[in-house]
């Protein structure tokens, strides 16, 4: 009632998937044998940000309950609403730290409206190299690796591993592209794509989507 609607907590990053190449983990400097979820990217003006936590953190813990996964994380962070704070502990370079950090909202908390569109859908999103692609028959695309609450999971009935290839008429081969493509998009569009192993292309359609 305070808000007119349903306000839930952010902390305006995106996680490492769960299942990356060596190539890409080098690059975040990814540890196998930690057990957390890795930062692959951190909004500027968001929370984690203002806190301290940078690209390439693996966070372990929030408010002392341990996460190992990208669901576990965003669980403990969805019960929150914008304004609450969450102690995070971290590990960089091998050291354990903590961090206070104080949540914002969906849009407040990101540099752009391309970054809070995309957080918006709930869902983790991993660019799909050339060898896959080319198994799988398409150009290039999007794969959707976790589905959380948001809008994927209220308005279609999408299933991790799905690859997007468009978004309305636009193509999509990077996680940059899939942003682009959803700040150009009216207030209901489709998503188009494949599921591995299958050549059905899959169309699922979004209704009053706000950037």
């Amino acid at each position: 009632m305070k808000f007119g609607s349903v306000q839930r907590g952010y902390l305006g990053i995106s996680m490492a998937p769960e299942q990356l190449d060596d190539a890409k983990k080098k690059e975040l400097g990814i540890n196998d044998d930690v057990n957390g979820v890795w930062i692959m990217e951190v909004d500027p003006s968001g929370a984690a940000a203002e806190a301290g936590l940078k690209k390439g953190d693996a966070i372990v813990k929030i408010n002392g309950t341990s996460v190992s996964t990208t669901s576990q994380l965003a669980e403990q962070v969805a019960r929150q609403k914008p304004g609450d704070q969450l102690e995070i502990t971290f590990l960089r370079d091998g050291s354990e730290q903590t961090a206070q950090v104080t949540l914002k909202n969906k849009l407040g908390s990101f540099a752009s409206q391309k970054s809070a569109a995309i957080e918006s859908l709930g869902a983790d999103f991993a660019a799909v190299s050339g060898e896959d692609a080319t198994k799988i028959g398409i150009a290039g695309g999007v794969q959707v690796t976790n589905i959380r609450d948001g809008i994927l999971s209220s308005q279609t009935n999408m299933r991790p591993g799905f690859v997007i290839t468009k978004i309305g008429d636009q193509k999509i081969k990077s996680v940059d592209e899939l942003k682009e493509a959803l700040g150009n998009q009216s207030a209901n569009f489709q998503i188009q794509g494949v599921y591995p192993g299958s050549n059905e292309v899959y169309y699922y359609g979004i209704n009053d989507f706000k950037k």
